[in-house]
């Protein structure tokens, strides 16, 4: 069994780590983990060919401040080049995966995945309430079940390219899905599948993945390009 590095999640949080800079306009305490985070993605790109297509564009997005380090400028052409290679388990696959239609379009500024997402769209009767059946869509084009998080990121996704047609229905959808908060039981939220799948309580407990990214549509923030449109994402 190979090793997993968790590079696409290391990178996230070398991405919050460049939003506090942003917002801070200091890492303070924190210099010497994003200096260490920043070597370790660029001493991990070196192998970009063997990471996940969207571990790659993370590692990419978290990178792209620091590109006026030619070590780091010279792997974001290698993360790039993973990104869209073919038959490598780095290379997109927008037919088949939808999470990489997002870090496509909000990483690299390539929406082509938007004419690919009949392939993912689904219909599903909610568990917590069988009132409520929406329209939304799934993880992988083999899926028959609606994924809330990927769905989001895919709303979030064409608001900032402006695209709302590709996905028409899909915020009233999603917001039908809210749960309610109280103070015995789940935080207000989204769940992270309409159906009781892959935990318990997957469809009546609100997570933080979905959730985050619902918010991130309202205030139009692309979590992999802080502070840019995606004109230069």
């Amino acid at each position: 069994m190979g090793t997993n590095y968790w590079e696409g999640d290391n990178a996230f949080l070398l991405l919050a780590l460049n939003y506090y800079k942003s917002t801070t306009g200091s890492l303070g305490e924190y210099v010497i983990l994003s200096q260490a985070l920043v070597s370790w993605l660029v001493e991990r790109s070196e192998s970009c060919n063997q990471i996940v297509a969207e571990g790659v564009a993370n590692m990419y997005a978290a990178l792209k401040p620091f590109e006026d380090d030619t070590q780091v400028s010279n792997q974001l052409v290698s993360l790039k080049d993973c990104f869209f290679s073919i038959d490598q388990p780095s290379s997109v696959a927008y037919e088949q995966v939808l999470d990489h239609t997002v870090r496509g379009a909000l990483v690299f500024g390539d929406e082509t995945g938007f004419g690919l997402l009949e392939n993912f769209l689904r219909t599903e009767t909610w568990e917590y309430d069988p009132e409520v059946t929406i329209h939304a869509y799934s993880a992988f084009s083999g899926d028959d079940f609606i994924n809330i998080e990927i769905s989001s990121q895919l709303l979030l996704t064409v608001a900032l390219w402006k695209n709302y047609s590709k996905t028409p229905g899909l915020q009233e959808a999603l917001e039908k899905l809210w749960l309610p908060g109280n103070s015995n039981a789940s935080s207000l939220g989204l769940p992270y599948f309409m159906t009781e799948r892959g935990f318990d309580n997957a469809h009546s407990i609100a997570i933080i993945d979905p959730t985050a990214f619902m918010l991130f549509y309202y205030w139009e923030f692309n979590p992999w390009a802080v502070g840019k449109k995606c004109s230069d994402c």
